[in-house]
């Protein structure tokens, strides 16, 4: 209850202000924050596709998302970004709202940046990126299959690589960030939960062996959690 106002707040600031924004100080588009596009789409349609139809303000925001579409559209965007983009204007399309939000040229121009091969070769091999991020390059690819933007060979083949990878380096089914250099983190743990999500968004059932490691990730969180806090991922 307390996020969408604060939400809000920040966007008519943005939509006022443009390039100009500064929060605290700091010049928000001088952050070199690769992301920031994606999330501010991400904002922008979490508040839209939250107001009624016949919201006043709901036309100024439409208009406000155009705006910053075109605005941000020349922006360095990578990974996370992308994927937090797409997201928005899934969003806005099941709300049946994209339209309104994005002209067709913005959109054009969108279909060729959103892409997860700009961070992935040909032979589906991350570039440069530790093998969490096969899970960011399929949801890109998910949700591009779902405007219909490419067929489905692309999330299937980076789903393969995923689990391809688990099997092979992750015994227990604890992500290896590398190819079997053994470096874990605490993201080790968590990213199993994030893979099985990846595939309920696809409208896909998790394998049986996704299933069996989640429920290991879990046993050891509930290991490490207490009434004080202490080791809450």
């Amino acid at each position: 209850l307390r996020l969408t106002p604060q939400t809000g707040a920040l966007l008519e600031q943005l939509m006022t202000q443009g390039r100009a924004l500064r929060i605290d100080g700091q010049d928000v588009f001088g952050s070199g924050d690769k992301f920031l596009g994606g999330k501010i789409a991400d904002g922008m349609a979490f508040v839209i596709v939250g107001m009624d139809d016949g919201d006043p303000r709901l036309a100024r925001y439409e208009a406000g998302f155009r705006k910053l579409a075109r605005l941000t559209l020349d922006d360095k965007l990578t990974t996370w970004g992308i994927y937090y983009y797409m997201q928005a204007l899934s969003k806005l399309k099941d709300a049946g709202r994209l339209e309104p939000c994005v002209d067709p040229q913005t959109l054009a121009a969108l279909k060729a940046k959103l892409d997860w091969r700009s961070f992935v070769d040909k032979d589906y091999r991350l570039i440069d990126l530790p093998n969490n991020y096969y899970g960011v390059a399929f949801s890109i690819a998910q949700l591009r299959h779902k405007f219909g933007w490419e067929d489905d060979s692309g999330m299937t083949a980076l789903l393969d690589r995923t689990l391809a990878h688990y099997r092979t380096y992750s015994q227990y089914g604890f992500a290896d960030e590398t190819d079997g250099q053994g470096r874990f983190d605490r993201y080790s743990i968590l990213l199993i939960g994030e893979l099985a999500q990846r595939y309920i968004e696809a409208g896909l059932t998790p394998p049986q062996d996704v299933r069996d490691w989640l429920r290991e990730s879990a046993r050891l969180l509930l290991l490490r959690l207490n009434a004080e806090g202490d080791g809450f991922e």
